[in-house]
């Protein structure tokens, strides 16, 4: 009876040190998807010359989310969720057959680029 009682004791044990959670105890949280106001700051300093009211080249106008989501003269230029099918950012990529912007200038850092692209992929929302 103790070499049973033993046994299942130890059993016991092998079994809770098995499934212990594999998870850190303080997991790193996930960062919020940027909200518009952090791509608007984008626009303010890099776009707003060009596609800013009533000087919104090609129709594009990124001084309100009302309007970089209505898009241009050529159409929407934001395809929630899917970046890489949106205009803004290939054209802030440069991706052939898309006119590069800003045009005559640098182009935004990689950093502003992703913060426009985790936008767009969280929703685009406003």
């Amino acid at each position: 009876m103790k070499l049973t009682f033993t046994f299942t004791v130890a059993a016991l044990a092998l079994a809770c040190l098995g499934f212990q959670s594999t998870a850190p105890a303080n997991p790193t949280p996930k960062p919020a998807a940027p909200a518009f106001k952090d791509v608007e700051a984008i626009f303010a300093t890099n776009c707003l010359g060009c596609h800013g009211g009533e000087r919104a080249r090609g129709g594009i106008d990124l001084s309100s989310y009302e309007a970089v989501m209505k898009g241009g003269d050529d159409g929407p230029i934001v395809k929630k969720g899917a970046p890489k099918h949106s205009v803004l950012v290939q054209a802030l990529r440069g991706v052939e057959g898309v006119r590069q912007m800003p045009p005559r200038r640098a182009a935004l850092s990689e950093a502003s680029i992703s913060t426009i692209e985790n936008w767009i992929k969280a929703g685009a929302k406003p």
